[in-house]
């Protein structure tokens, strides 16, 4: 994608995200249909399962927005693909933690909060050192 020129980048871009989406999707649906018609209707009128399956399928959009952004952001850094890798692996840690202590209703203790900050400065120097 780095030596392509404008056109050719957004579609190596927009062919990379196929990729790595087809498969995602592809492997959880078969494993619906696999599971069975009698098993399907069990799991679809319990509530809680309806409830998770709902918010599954927003952090599963946020993450296909997130791939998106981050393969754009890889398809224009042109030599700064490093910067663009820590960044993305900051934010993944930081949001999946919170969504998890969100999730199972739980506190951060002082040492998480200042473990997530202190991931935040260090890819805000990050950005600002370049």
């Amino acid at each position: 994608v780095a030596g392509s020129d404008g056109d050719q980048r957004q579609v190596w871009a927009c062919c990379t995200l196929a990729v790595n989406a087809v498969p995602m999707t592809a492997v959880p649906l078969a494993k619906v249909f696999w599971a069975g018609r009698e098993a399907r209707q069990r799991s679809l009128r319990d509530r809680t399962f309806r409830r998770l399956l709902c918010l599954t399928f927003l952090l599963g959009l946020l993450s296909g927005l997130g791939s998106v952004l981050s393969t754009m952001a890889f398809a224009v850094a042109e030599g700064h693909g490093a910067l663009v890798s820590v960044l993305e692996n900051g934010v993944y840690t930081v949001s999946g933690a919170l969504m998890i202590s969100l999730l199972f209703r739980e506190w951060l203790t002082k040492r998480q909060t200042l473990s997530a900050v202190l991931v935040v400065v260090g890819l805000l120097t990050s950005v600002l050192a370049k």
